[in-house]
């Protein structure tokens, strides 16, 4: 058939779709819907499987410009291109940073999806709007030292991040190496964080525990709770009140870090600790935005500032550290202390069959607590904390 404006107008409309042949080009045609839809096309066969193409849609572009599109797509399957496959790779490849990391990100956990976004506010703010392709060994190692020289951890998580976006995208997007090997020869060591060690213990629990009369209670509370816990600041912040049992004297944690939800005895300290906190909101730990909504708490620093002043170094990590050693110093069970805190070892085959119950796990905690009540007391000028008759 020749494809002019009238004879295609006047094809039928049928119940399925058919395709019609131009007369004019060899592979060239049309395709109706039973919508009324005409499409242009190129249908040809190659490696003996029949490629089909749209071109366009009738009568946008006319019988006359689909052909002159249609042209070099032919020509092109013709010497062995799947042009369809070629255009999405060739799309593919010029993704941006930021369509790449959004997908990423989409695999997360809320907590690190936040601190991808830091990561892009601070870190990768320059690089959003370049295909993902495009970023170079010289970008990342420019990036890392400028970074480095501000914060190294901060660097170092950055490119570790970055590793794993061009990594997720590696295969589908056809990628070479990742750039960040550059910093394996020019900055060895670079993804080496150094351990961190501090602690409270019976030098230190003291000064601190006389020092959070100077903070809020909420952050006063949070702290105190982390060191009769050992939970990880991100859970106690985020803790409701609903997580708590207070008739069976345990908590419930649904998102942790290593994914296991975590159901921990409360000690006596403990829950006289919790028994001070006020209880109006649903999270244990809560602050009003801007906004004038009520959440979780977002940050301390203000409180981790003012002990600074005070002469105490302080992170919420240090109770947790102080919590795990107390357990080592007594001589407990260790694989309790690990699910006490919620450490996952999974190269130790024994650490499937050491799991516990709350009830079981009721007297290592209260040990535990116990001897870090006596970090609080190790000068006469703190008033021991009162224990909650069992």
């Amino acid at each position: 058939m020749k494809f002019t404006k009238i004879s295609l107008d006047n094809l039928d409309i049928k119940k399925s779709r058919y395709v019609v042949m131009d007369d004019a080009l060899e592979f060239f045609g049309i395709r109706v819907y039973p919508s009324g839809k005409k499409s242009f096309i190129v249908r040809i066969r190659q490696d003996g499987k029949q490629k089909l193409y749209t071109l366009g849609q009738f009568p946008l572009i006319t019988a006359i410009e689909a052909r002159k599109i249609a042209a070099p797509i032919i020509e092109q399957y013709q010497v062995g291109v799947d042009v369809k496959l070629a255009e999405k790779e060739a799309k593919a490849k010029d993704k941006t940073f930021t369509a790449c990391v959004e997908e990423w990100s989409k695999t997360l956990k809320p907590t690190t999806q936040r601190d991808i976004v830091k990561c892009k506010k601070h870190g990768w703010h320059s690089w959003l709007n370049k295909p993902l392709k495009d970023i170079t060994e010289t970008m990342v190692l420019k990036l890392y030292d400028r970074r480095s020289k501000l914060a190294k951890n901060r660097a170092r998580l950055e490119m570790a991040y970055l590793r794993a976006v061009w990594n997720f995208h590696k295969r589908n997007l056809n990628l070479g190496e990742s750039p960040t090997r550059i910093l394996n020869e020019e900055r060895k060591g670079w993804n080496n964080s150094k351990t961190k060690t501090r602690r409270l213990d019976f030098e230190t629990a003291s000064k601190w525990y006389k020092a959070l009369d100077s903070i809020s209670q909420r952050d006063r509370g949070l702290f105190l709770l982390i060191y009769y816990t050992g939970m990880r600041s991100i859970e106690a912040k985020n803790l409701r009140w609903s997580d708590i049992n207070l008739e069976n004297r345990s908590l419930h944690i649904a998102d942790t870090k290593n994914g296991k939800p975590l159901n921990i005895p409360l000690s006596t300290q403990a829950m006289t600790l919790l028994a001070t906190l006020p209880t109006g909101s649903e999270y244990v730990f809560s602050q009003v935005s801007r906004a004038g909504i009520i959440g979780a708490i977002t940050s301390y620093s203000k409180s981790t500032a003012k002990l600074k002043a005070l002469g105490v170094e302080f992170s919420p990590h240090d109770a947790r550290r102080g919590f795990i050693v107390a357990g080592g110093v007594l001589g407990l069970n260790s694989y309790m202390i690990k699910q006490l805190v919620n450490h996952a070892d999974g190269g130790d085959v024994h650490a499937s069959y050491q799991t516990y119950t709350v009830a079981e796990l009721r007297g290592c905690s209260q040990r535990i607590c116990d001897h870090l009540e006596t970090h609080l007391i190790a000068t006469p000028n703190v008033v021991e904390l009162h224990k909650v008759r069992s």
